[in-house]
C-alpha cells in the first residue's frame, strides 16, 4: 500500500456557535487521488483553509511524510510542498496573468525584476500543462475559467508534494476540464498527494483512488473507491438515502406569458427571441460562450439593447436598470455570486435587506421588527445554515451563500426568476433543496428561467430548453424531447431542420 503523504490526526476547529472539525483523521497517499466528500457545511473549507496555512487548528496536527509540520501562514505552506486551490480564484485582478502566477517569487537580478523572466516562467508552466494563456493580459479582464486555470498554473510552478483542488471544474468548459484531469493524472504519477473536493460525482467516480466522507465536521469513513457506488457515497453524505434528486412532478399547465424575448440584441448578443409563461421553469443550455450569461446580464439591465424588446407581462421593460428590473417584479441571480451578489463582510441579515423592494410590495411597515420577520422567514424557508442572522456572509459555505441570494430576490416576491448556474458548486444535498424550491416557485405561478452548464440539471428540472449558440438562440426542446443529444446536436450545430426540435436560425 502506497505510504500517506499527508495526514490529518485528531484535526478540530471551532468558530464562535459553530464546531466546523470534529477530531477528523484520515490520510492523503502519495501518487494517489483521494476526494473529499460532504454537504456544504460539512466542513470541507475549513479543513482546506487549515492545510493552507490560512487557520490554525485549535486541537490535533497535520503530518507530512511521517514527521509533523506547522503551517502557521501559506507561505509556510507553500514553503513545505503544499498547495491549495480554492474555488474562487484569489488573484488580484490590476496585475498580468504572469505576475499573478509568479507573485511572492518573482525571478529578479540584482533586486530588479525582469518581466521577460516573468513572462518566458508563465508561458513555458502554461504550456507544459497545456493550457492556453496570454502571459500580458490583465486578470480582471478574463473570465471566470480563465481565472481557475491562472489559478491552476499559479500553484503548478513549483514542484508540489500535496496539492488540493477545491471545485476546480466548477467554471470550466468540457474541454478545459479534460486538460485539468490531464494535468492531475501526470501529477499523480509523479507521486503526488491529491485532494480532490467536487460536487460533480462523475468526476468524483471516475478519477479518485479513495473517499473521505465529512459531515457536520465529523469524518464519517475512509474507504478506497473500488466498489464503491455514487448511492453509497451520497448516503454517508447526507445520512440517508437520496433515490432521485431530479424527480420530476406532474407538470401542471402554464399560465400567461410572463416574460417575453423578441429579437433582443445587445452589442454581445443577440438576436434572441424566447418567452417563459407562469408556472414554467425553462431551461437556458449552451456551451461555454454560448451567450447564456451574457443574455442573463442583459435581463438584468447590465447590458443595454440596441435592437429588439423585453416584455414583462405584456408590457414593455424600456430604460432598464436595476432597480427598473426589479420594480417590474423580474429578479436575476448571477452566475458569480460572490462577485455579483454578496456583500462578503456584512451580515446575512443584511445581505437579505439589501435593495429591497418599496414595503407596499411587501405587505409590511418599513421597521426593524418587520426586517426581522422577513430575515427569519426565508432563513427558515431556504433552511440557511447556520441560522445566525448577523453572521458574516463570507463565513457561509457556498450553499449556504446561495441561499442567502435566493432569499433576498424571494423577499421581493418576484414573478419572474431568472437563476445563472444556480447550484455552481453546491453539494447534492444543497442541490436537493434548491431544485425542490424553484419546483415550489413554479407551482405558485411565479415564471422560471435557469440558465445552466450542467445539462442534467435542465433536463431534469425544465419544462422547455432553449439552445443557445453564438450569442442567439439555435433551437427549442419541450421537455418530452429534449435529450443530451439533442441538445448537445442543437448547441454544436450538428442538427438539421428536419430535427424534432425547433431549429431558429
Amino acid at each position: 500500500m502506497t505510504a500517506p503523504a499527508i495526514s490529518f490526526e485528531s484535526v478540530g476547529k471551532s468558530f464562535p456557535g459553530v464546531v466546523a472539525l470534529d477530531e477528523v483523521t484520515f490520510d492523503v497517499r502519495a501518487g494517489q487521488i483521494t476526494s473529499l466528500l460532504g454537504e456544504n457545511g460539512a466542513g470541507k473549507s475549513t479543513l482546506l483553509s487549515v492545510l493552507g496555512g490560512e487557520q490554525q487548528p485549535d486541537t490535533g496536527r497535520i503530518v507530512l511524510n511521517g514527521t509533523p509540520i506547522e503551517l502557521p501562514t501559506p507561505s509556510a505552506a507553500r514553503a513545505a510542498g503544499i498547495r491549495v486551490i480554492h474555488q474562487e480564484p484569489q488573484l488580484a485582478p490590476g496585475l498580468t496573468v504572469a505576475e499573478n502566477v509568479l507573485l511572492g517569487h518573482l525571478p529578479s537580478r540584482y533586486g530588479v525584476v525582469r518581466r521577460g523572466d516573468v513572462e518566458r516562467l508563465c508561458r513555458d508552466t502554461a504550456t507544459r500543462i497545456g493550457v492556453p494563456l496570454d502571459p500580458r493580459a490583465k486578470v480582471g479582464s478574463l473570465g471566470v475559467a480563465q481565472r481557475q486555470m491562472v489559478e491552476i498554473v499559479k500553484a503548478l510552478v513549483d514542484d508540489v508534494q500535496v496539492l488540493a483542488l477545491d471545485e476546480p471544474t466548477s467554471s470550466l468548459s468540457a474541454t478545459e476540464a479534460s486538460q485539468l484531469f490531464a494535468v492531475i493524472e501526470k501529477l499523480r504519477g509523479r507521486g503526488v498527494a491529491i485532494l480532490y473536493v467536487s460536487h460533480r460525482m462523475e468526476e468524483v467516480l471516475a478519477m479518485s483512488d479513495a473517499y473521505a466522507v465529512l459531515r457536520d465536521g465529523r469524518l464519517i469513513t475512509q474507504l478506497d473507491a473500488e466498489g464503491v457506488s455514487e448511492q453509497q457515497l451520497i448516503k454517508h453524505m447526507i445520512g440517508r438515502d437520496l433515490t432521485d434528486v431530479f424527480a420530476r412532478q406532474d407538470r401542471q399547465e402554464p399560465g400567461d406569458v410572463a416574460l417575453e424575448l423578441e429579437g433582443l440584441t445587445t452589442p454581445s448578443v443577440g438576436p434572441v427571441s424566447l418567452n417563459v409563461r407562469r408556472g414554467e421553469i425553462v431551461g437556458l443550455a449552451g456551451l461555454v460562450g454560448s451567450g447564456r450569461s451574457r443574455l442573463v446580464r442583459a435581463l438584468a439591465g447590465q447590458e443595454q439593447a440596441v435592437a429588439g424588446s423585453i416584455r414583462v407581462s405584456g408590457r414593455p421593460l424600456e430604460a432598464r436598470s436595476a432597480a427598473r428590473v426589479i420594480d417590474r417584479g423580474l429578479a436575476v441571480c448571477p452566475e458569480d455570486r460572490k462577485k455579483l451578489a454578496l456583500f462578503l463582510d456584512r451580515s446575512v441579515s443584511e445581505n437579505i435587506l439589501i435593495g429591497r423592494c418599496a414595503p407596499k410590495r411587501l405587505g409590511i411597515l418599513n421597521d426593524r421588527r418587520g426586517e426581522r420577520r422577513i430575515v427569519d422567514e426565508y432563513m427558515k424557508r431556504l433552511a440557511v445554515r447556520p441560522a445566525q442572522p448577523s453572521r458574516p456572509v463570507r463565513t457561509l459555505s457556498g450553499g449556504n451563500a446561495q441561499k442567502v441570494v435566493l432569499a433576498r430576490w424571494l423577499a421581493h416576491r418576484p414573478d419572474i426568476l431568472v437563476l445563472d448556474e444556480p447550484t455552481r458548486g453546491i453539494d447534492i444535498g444543497a442541490k436537493a433543496e434548491i431544485y425542490a424550491l424553484v419546483r415550489e416557485l413554479a407551482a405558485s405561478g411565479v415564471a422560471v428561467l435557469v440558465a445552466s452548464s450542467e445539462l442534467i440539471e435542465l433536463l431534469g428540472l425544465a419544462d422547455r430548453i432553449y439552445v443557445m449558440r453564438g450569442g442567439a438562440v439555435a433551437g427549442e426542446l419541450d421537455a418530452d424531447e429534449a435529450t443530451e443529444e439533442a441538445v448537445m446536436q442543437l448547441a454544436l450545430a450538428t442538427v438539421s431542420n428536419s430535427s424534432s426540435g425547433k431549429v431558429l436560425t
